[in-house]
């Protein structure tokens, strides 16, 4: 195998891992949402437990190791836990109020500004080789997950074409409005 051949096999390995993980997270993040029409606590809470843990573990080893500037990565990386203790200070038995709303764009700008960051982050610490990748490369890899998003949102939004209630009640579910019911 020449080295050219080897370079072109060590850039797939090296995006096969990525793309599978993201796939996977954007596929049921976007599912649902276009199912349900609400982007589930878990995929949150996951995006806060991982920034979190970041932040704890540069505490621990006492070094700065995030990439980047690093206060605008501290400021980024705290803006999920921020997020949660507004979520736990307001009462959730006033619902509908002003605050509410605020709690509710925090969140969505949370997820926007984070997000992306979080991503990074984590291939900078399990797979740092992607991070030098060719540009094209790395858009491709942005281009299929999103791909892949697209879509699920979309036979989210439609998932009476490919299944019915009882596939969601087996799942464990609950059951989005525009399923299908088939009687046995």
């Amino acid at each position: 195998m020449n080295t050219e051949q080897e370079i072109s096999k060590s850039k797939i390995t090296t995006l096969v891992g990525p793309i599978l993980g993201l796939v996977y997270y954007a596929w049921d993040l976007s599912f649902n949402l276009g199912a349900f029409g609400v982007i589930f606590l878990g995929h949150i809470l996951s995006i806060w437990l991982f920034s979190l843990s970041i932040l704890l573990i540069t505490i621990v080893v006492q070094k700065n190791i995030l990439p980047g500037q690093k206060s605008w990565g501290y400021f980024i990386l705290s803006l999920p836990t921020i997020w949660l203790i507004l979520k736990i200070i307001d009462d959730p038995s006033e619902i509908g109020q002003i605050q509410d709303v605020w709690i509710h764009i925090v969140g969505i700008l949370v997820l926007t500004i984070s997000l992306p960051y979080v991503v990074y982050v984590f291939f900078h610490f399990t797979n740092p080789q992607i991070l030098l990748l060719k540009r094209r490369l790395i858009i491709g890899l942005v281009g299929i997950v999103l791909f892949v998003a697209l879509i699920g949102y979309t036979l989210g939004q439609n998932n009476y074409l490919i299944m019915t209630c009882q596939n969601f009640i087996v799942s464990g579910q609950d059951t989005p409005q525009n399923c299908i019911n088939v009687k046995k």
